[in-house]
């Protein structure tokens, strides 16, 4: 069981890496591809509520609306952070979630440490700095602003799932993605409609395909291990998603792979595959 669980984080970290190649065949703002990104998981969970003859909001639950309008907050902050920096500056920025998600998780849910998950957690993130470690030699002006806001972005995704990873003990999984995604699709749809041009066929499908397997299918591989394993590990296996993604562009868009990004892949592939549940661990099923 333990290591489907920790196959579920590796895959739902993958689908994430896929963002850049939607992004870039797709071509559209980042703001309608965020509309899809949440609006298609509200749609198919709604069908499938439908069909399962449940309401989604019988079990309202004040925390569930909280965590969405994290998220479509978050969200607004993630695109800000794009618009005012480079994609490496954001991308490092993004991954300090598990770092919060890991200190959320002792203070909040009274998650143990042990020595050898802080280590690992530490050669993890060190692997981050490494493999983008060129990218801060020049800033320009804008970068501080940007990377300040997907800081607080990290920040206001690791309080979210904390909430979820608390109330996932009372809520099925369908039921938790569907909350947080219902906010963002309310608040996102307006920029359907201003942002120009609008989307041709194709770019509708191919959204709306990105949408269902990293909006959908990662988030159930990702709830799935979230109810099984402690935050802090599943934050170090979620910093696979940056070699995954370099593998992508390497394979889609000709992309390089220097020595220092090899290096910090390293570190966080070793540490991914040395991390294992410690006696000290409790059990979170």
């Amino acid at each position: 069981m333990a290591f489907f669980t920790y196959a579920a984080v590796i895959l739902a970290a993958t689908l994430g890496a896929s963002n850049g190649v939607f992004f870039r065949i797709l071509q559209l703002p980042s703001t309608t591809i965020t509309f899809f990104r949440v609006t298609i998981p509200v749609i198919v969970l709604l069908l499938y509520f439908w069909w399962k003859k449940t309401n989604p909001f019988q079990h309202f639950d004040r925390w569930f609306l909280i965590a969405s309008l994290l998220n479509a907050s978050r969200i607004l902050l993630y695109i800000f952070s794009y618009l005012h920096t480079t994609i490496a500056n954001a991308v490092i920025m993004s991954f300090t979630w598990p770092v919060f998600a890991t200190i959320m998780g002792t203070i909040f849910l009274k998650e143990k440490i042990t020595k050898r998950t802080a280590g690992l957690i530490t050669l993890a993130f060190c692997g981050i700095l490494l493999l983008y470690a060129e990218k801060f030699t020049v800033l320009k002006n804008d970068d501080a602003l940007g990377m300040a806001a997907m800081l607080f972005s990290s920040i206001l995704f690791a309080a979210m799932m904390i909430i979820f990873k608390k109330k996932l003990e009372r809520y099925g999984t369908a039921e938790s993605i569907f909350h947080q995604n219902v906010a963002g699709a309310i608040l996102f749809l307006p920029f359907l409609m201003i942002n120009q041009p609008f989307p041709s066929g194709s770019q509708i499908a191919i959204a709306s395909l990105y949408a269902f397997l990293v909006g959908l299918v990662a988030f159930i591989l990702f709830f799935y291990a979230l109810k099984r394993i402690p935050m802090a590990h599943y934050g170090v296996l979620s910093y696979w998603e940056v070699p995954a993604a370099i593998l992508f562009g390497m394979a889609f868009f000709g992309e390089q792979l220097t020595w220092l990004m090899a290096l910090g892949g390293a570190c966080i592939v070793v540490s991914g595959l040395l991390l294992r549940p410690s006696k000290g661990t409790p059990k979170t099923d």
